[in-house]
């Protein structure tokens, strides 16, 4: 593979482990608490001086301007926000929160796109980098739609979550539902949430679960071939 291979994984693989945020409204384990604090250790790093701060910034003109979403993502969920919102009650936060990592998903794109869209780079690219790409907005797309999902049967089916909700935060939620479900992807789901079955709607629930988890194991194995094609790479040039 050559450098633009190379760049353009480094940039997919923060991606990647950037929208792992999207589990901390999941997460109910404290033992995972060192988990999370390290995680976002590392996403601050790379952001402020790591290998994602070298190639973009060397790329792109204003790196700040650029990865705006991405750096006051990084300054407002701190790790006592996050442990906060693992606990809370409104509905309003895990929107914002979502919508959030929205932004930031669509910023990576953007930078993504920059490479796909140049016909020279293109055309250099490795079809594995390309598969990669795929695979993460798919696995991106199914977790998304999944938080969604669960949102809604939390406010109006599973009570024991007492979350709290205004009318203006439900409406919220059904367009993040409709910004999930653009490509049609999810319309039997969305179907089983309005005919109000519960039983339906749980099985669709697990069904999501279970995408979620498959999209997710396509992710890392694609990652794990290509780490595994570079490294070969790398040993090769050194003998």
């Amino acid at each position: 593979m050559n450098y633009s291979n190379y760049t353009l994984f480094e940039i997919i693989k923060y991606k990647i482990e950037f929208l792992e945020c999207l589990d901390y409204t999941l997460i109910s384990n404290p033992n995972e608490d060192k988990d999370i604090k390290n995680h976002l250790i590392y996403l601050k790093n790379e952001l402020n001086k790591g290998l994602y701060k070298e190639i973009v910034s060397t790329l792109f003109t204003s790196f700040n301007l650029l990865n705006k979403p991405i750096i006051n993502f990084i300054k407002r969920y701190n790790y006592k926000k996050i442990i906060k919102l693992k606990s809370c009650k409104k509905l309003k936060y895990y929107l914002d929160f979502n919508e959030k990592i929205i932004e930031c998903y669509e910023t990576f794109n953007y930078i993504i796109c920059s490479f796909t869209e140049e016909e020279k780079i293109y055309s250099k690219l490795d079809k594995r980098i390309l598969d990669l790409i795929n695979i993460s907005k798919n696995h991106f797309n199914n977790f998304l739609f999944f938080n969604f999902y669960n949102l809604y049967l939390n406010c109006f089916y599973n009570k024991e979550k007492n979350l709290i909700y205004k009318r203006n935060d439900i409406k919220r939620l059904v367009s993040f539902l409709t910004y999930c479900n653009k490509e049609s992807k999810f319309n039997n789901y969305i179907e089983v949430l309005k005919s109000e079955n519960i039983n339906k709607i749980n099985e669709e629930l697990e069904k999501l679960s279970n995408d979620c988890i498959k999209s997710e194991q396509n992710q890392f194995a694609s990652i794990n071939e290509i780490i595994s094609i570079i490294n070969s790479e790398v040993k090769n040039k050194q003998s």
